[in-house]
């Protein structure tokens, strides 16, 4: 059955206007508060520097590389691992941007690798450096941690949504191609210790 022109003018104008009604507005906003609030929490992104002096070469990725895990949040460091590939005897430096995703001031506790006792041969940190650092740096207030093996740990306050960047550098003794070393961060609010985030530095000889 064909319809005339007005009364299709009719039913369009009549379906808009349930569709916008305040009924249907209640719905979706009910919609709207039944999903869960998001969370305010700390963050974490991670990239390549590079290996040997200065940050000056790597394999491949080529660099410069883009920061990895922005706004992403998990403890697997899926989507926020940066890899790197460095010659053997050199050391190698990654970048870890740490930020205050609330809306507030607050205290970012970061959590660091170790050296195991079993990979203690082949690598060795060199230092942890408040910044973004292509060099070594002896200056005692921009260090973090220069002990080669130990777990490390660094709390700083960062007001809201500011960002704050740390060096991680790693040496290798010559001990062989192909040994890979994962260096977990993990950084999470001092409020909120069950709100972690990790990002992975991971470093493979060639």
């Amino acid at each position: 059955m064909k319809r005339s022109l007005p009364l299709v003018v009719f039913l369009m104008v009549v379906t808009s206007i349930a569709a916008f009604s305040p009924a249907a507005g209640a719905r979706s906003a009910a919609r709207a508060a039944a999903l869960p609030p998001v969370q305010a929490r700390a963050d974490a992104w991670v990239r390549l520097c590079g290996f040997d002096h200065g940050c000056a070469f790597n394999k491949k990725p080529y660099l410069p590389t883009p920061y990895k895990g922005n706004n992403v949040y998990n403890t697997s460091g899926s989507h926020q691992t940066a890899t790197g590939l460095m010659d053997e005897g050199t050391d190698i430096r990654f970048w870890v941007m740490l930020q205050n995703d609330s809306d507030q001031d607050q205290t970012l506790h970061v959590q660091g690798c170790g050296v195991p006792l079993n990979m203690r041969n082949r690598w060795r940190i060199r230092e942890v450096l408040i910044g973004t650092w292509k060099v070594s740096e002896w200056h005692h207030y921009n260090v973090i941690t220069k002990e080669p093996y130990a777990t490390w740990a660094w709390n700083v306050r960062l007001a809201a949504h500011a960002r704050q960047a740390i060096t991680f550098e790693l040496w290798n003794l010559i001990r062989g191609v192909n040994k890979v070393f994962d260096c977990r961060m993990s950084v999470s609010f001092t409020d909120q210790p069950d709100q972690v985030d990790t990002v992975i530095a991971r470093s493979i000889t060639f």
